[in-house]
């Protein structure tokens, strides 16, 4: 029922009625927002993993950037994740239904992938398909693919990543890529109280060599994680 028409009969019912129908309207719509603000919550916090995160209301659809990348869309309670073609066949498999930016009101040239309800059960799972939706993106931006200037520009450089590498004096892809992998974990240990993992280590590596961490050889991982344990 269009909603002019509800309030209208609202109206012209007995005030005792009238005002015990708009309680439960009260309570619908507060119950609403607890939700809805519950919601960006589980879907904000896990984002900032992966850089500087924003928010932007564009025509009833709540956009989360990370970054400056449009890269989640909540629309009527459900979450989806933007795509791309490397992902597509990955996405299908999973059973996430693709839905195009347009369909969702955003003047967009993008598929995007409705995630199962609840995401964030799968924690894990489902900030590592957001992370790598991210890096392709980014590397298939132009400027990024003629030279990333940034460290933030990187694959794998997560927000919390770069402020390890900058409190530890590297704050520029030249110094990083100078000092490689171990030289960078080494002086991540050096300034900070930060004790490495290997996902750490695997992720600046794939940073140096322009790649998405889960895109290196098994035996390189393997020699990265010797490497480590002898020198951490």
């Amino acid at each position: 029922m269009p909603s002019g028409i509800y309030y209208f009969l609202i109206w012209f019912m007995p005030y005792s009625l009238r005002g015990y129908i708009w309680t439960i309207d009260h309570t619908i719509f507060n119950y609403r927002i607890k939700i809805m603000a519950h919601l960006f919550r589980q879907t904000f916090r896990p984002l900032e993993q992966l850089g500087r995160v924003s928010i932007k209301q564009i025509f009833g659809v709540t956009a989360f950037y990370v970054d400056n990348v449009l890269l989640v869309l909540h629309k009527s309670g459900e979450l989806y994740l933007r795509g791309t073609s490397a992902q597509e066949g990955y996405f299908i498999n999973k059973g996430y239904p693709k839905v195009h930016a347009n369909t969702l009101g955003v003047c967009q040239n993008a598929d995007y992938y409705k995630l199962p309800a609840n995401p964030w059960s799968k924690y894990s799972l489902t900030l590592c398909e957001a992370e790598v939706a991210l890096d392709q993106i980014k590397r298939s931006r132009s400027c990024y693919l003629s030279a990333p200037e940034r460290l933030k520009d990187l694959p794998n450089m997560r927000f919390s990543t770069e402020q390890l590498l900058e409190k530890a004096g590297i704050n520029s892809i030249e110094k990083l890529k100078n000092l490689g992998t171990i030289g960078a974990v080494e002086a991540i240990q050096h300034h900070t109280r930060y004790k490495p993992t290997i996902e750490l280590v695997w992720s600046l590596e794939g940073a140096i060599q322009g790649i998405h961490r889960s895109q290196l050889p098994t035996n390189l991982k393997n020699a990265l994680r010797t490497l480590v344990q002898s020198h951490c």
